[in-house]
């Protein structure tokens, strides 16, 4: 049995809960379009900065912590070069002590431009030593525990093996086998490899452009024929999207499951908070493919069947504004909850608004 950190377990993080208790911390975590921060604040010094808390996105997908230059300059007024560590300690994130949180310096700003909210870092799925590590999506909470997963039952426990440290779990995708990243740093719902490959409803059709840390990856999606199993667990007929890259399971398919990660023994527990089947539900789109720069998103391309590819609106067009806010600032926004947007758009010194109907492009 795990002993509990604040008991003398030497790890990164130090924790101010009493020895024996289950649940030894809940993290104050804020959930952004199903991307979970945690505030990670550093001790007040006297010729520092006021501002002393980054946030930091939890990604199981994440090998490494990283933390983004202008973050640190920001809360310490110290410089560190990319590609170098930063050592973060005598820090608190609610009730942990981070006693030394090693993560490398790489700039994050794209990132924070796509999300429309700052990012400081991200921290690696094994960033909390040797606790087990819960995610709560129904609750928008990440909550710590002492000791160990039972062995994998293959209903609700599994092993999470895979060709590295991070979490894998094998998914039957209508009747194949894939072992796939479970990835909290990923909004989407299933991600494969060739969706070709799979029986669909209708023919795979460009969506959207993923913003990787150092590329844009221009992805299809489809709406699967068959279901999805794993475990007692089943996802029926789900809307998944492809890539040349690894394949991942997201937040958008989790978001009535409790995950528990037991990091040391590489297991998971998927408990279901719903009644029956998982739906998703289908992909909507602006039709537009964009990259995020320094001034706000540059148009890559224009989806042509889409209802803005009949709008003042083409490729190389950089947008700065949505909805009258700068894109950079739009904050959480679902685009769920909007049947259309307003962007402002800049082309050299031309500068107009124009709205942009969101529509179902994968039912």
């Amino acid at each position: 049995m795990k002993r509990l950190i604040a008991c003398g377990l030497a790890a990164s993080f130090a924790v101010t809960a009493a020895c024996g208790e289950e649940l030894a911390a809940t993290l104050p975590t804020e959930v952004c379009r199903g991307y979970l921060f945690l505030p990670l604040t550093l001790e007040e010094k006297e010729d520092a900065p006021a501002d002393r808390t980054l946030h930091f996105l939890y990604d199981t997908g994440a090998s490494y912590s990283i933390v983004d230059p202008a973050s640190i300059l920001r809360v310490s007024g110290k410089t560190i070069e990319p590609g170098k560590n930063a050592v973060f300690s005598d820090a608190t994130m609610g009730p942990l002590n981070v006693n030394r949180l090693r993560a490398r310096v790489q700039d994050l700003s794209h990132l924070s431009m796509a999300l429309g909210r700052p990012i400081d870092g991200i921290l690696a799925y094994d960033a909390f030593g040797e606790y087990l590590v819960q995610i709560h999506y129904p609750e928008g909470e990440i909550r710590l525990y002492a000791g160990d997963l039972p062995r994998a039952d293959g209903n609700t426990i599994f092993s999470s093996k895979g060709k590295d440290k991070r979490p894998w779990v094998k998914l039957d995708i209508d009747g194949r086998k894939r072992r796939v990243l479970i990835d909290s740093g990923s909004a989407s719902t299933l991600v494969l490899n060739d969706l070709d490959r799979y029986e669909v409803k209708e023919p795979p059709v460009e969506i959207r452009s993923a913003v990787r840390l150092k590329r844009l990856e221009k992805r299809r999606g489809a709406r699967l024929t068959g279901d999805v199993t794993l475990g007692e667990h089943l996802f029926t007929t789900p809307v998944v999207t492809e890539t040349p890259d690894t394949e991942l399971f997201g937040s958008g398919m989790l978001k009535d499951f409790v995950l528990t990660f037991d990091v040391d023994d590489k297991r998971v527990r998927f408990t279901s908070q719903s009644e029956g089947p998982v739906t998703v539900p289908p992909e909507r789109s602006t039709g537009l493919s964009l990259r995020p720069i320094k001034d706000g998103m540059r148009i890559e391309k224009v989806l042509p069947d889409s209802p803005a590819a009949s709008l003042d609106l083409k490729p190389g067009d950089i947008l700065t504004h949505i909805d009258g806010m700068p894109i950079a600032e739009r904050g959480c926004r679902e685009m769920s909850d909007f049947e259309e947007v307003t962007y402002r758009r800049r082309r050299g010194e031309d500068i107009a608004e124009v709205t942009v109907p969101i529509f179902v492009i994968v039912d």
